[in-house]
C-alpha cells in the first residue's frame, strides 16, 4: 500500500517484453484450466488499464496468439488441485494409473506443473518410491489434498531434481 501522495509510474515495457506477455497471456487464457485461464485474462486486462493509450494500443495489436490445444476439460479441477497443493506444500494423495493400466494410490510432493501442448506432467517427489517421478495429469483418476506438508520447502525440492536431472535450472 503507497501512502497517500505517491504514486506507481505507468507500465512501460519494450516491444519484445510486451509481446511475450501478451503471448504467455493469451497462451494460459486458451488453456482449460478454470482459475488458472481467467487469471491471465484478468492479468492482461489489469497491465492494459494500469498503462498509457499507446501501450494499449500496441496490446491490442500485438498479432500473436497461440494455437489451441486440446486438453481434456475434466482436467481442470485437477490442476487447480494440484496448483493448490504446490502452493500450500501439502502432500497430494493420487490414484494413478501407469501405461499398462495399473492402478496405484500414491502420496506426492508435487514440485512443478508442466503444461505441455497436448498434456501436462506433475515433477513430484513420491513418498512410496523416495525419488523424483513425474504424474501424467491423464493418468489421475482422483486426487486430494493432505494435511501432511513437504518434508523440505518446494523452492529447495525443485533445486533438488534440477540437480538430479542434470539439467540447468536456467535453461
Amino acid at each position: 500500500m503507497l501512502r497517500a501522495g505517491f504514486f506507481l509510474p505507468p507500465l512501460m515495457f519494450t516491444a519484445e517484453e510486451l509481446e511475450a506477455l501478451v503471448l504467455g497471456a493469451r497462451w494460459v487464457e486458451g488453456r482449460q484450466d478454470g482459475s488458472l485461464s481467467r487469471a491471465a485474462g484478468l492479468a492482461l486486462a489489469k497491465i492494459a488499464a494500469a498503462s498509457p493509450d499507446e501501450l494499449k494500443r500496441r496490446i491490442d495489436e500485438a498479432g500473436l496468439w497461440p494455437v489451441n490445444s486440446r486438453w481434456r476439460e475434466s482436467d481442470a479441477p485437477l490442476l487447480a488441485t494440484v496448483r493448490e497443493a504446490m502452493r500450500a506444500e501439502k502432500t497430494l494423495h493420487i490414484d494413478y494409473a501407469d501405461e499398462q493400466g495399473r492402478a496405484t494410490e500414491r502420496a506426492i510432493w508435487p514440485a512443478a506443473l508442466a503444461y505441455f501442448e497436448e498434456k501436462q506432467i506433475i515433477a513430484a517427489w513420491c513418498l512410496l518410491r523416495q525419488d523424483f517421478r513425474s504424474f501424467r495429469i491423464d493418468r489421475i483418476g482422483a486426487a486430494r489434498i493432505g494435511g501432511e506438508g513437504f518434508g523440505r520447502r518446494r523452492a529447495v525440492l525443485m533445486a533438488d531434481w534440477w540437480r538430479q536431472s542434470g539439467l540447468d535450472a536456467a535453461s
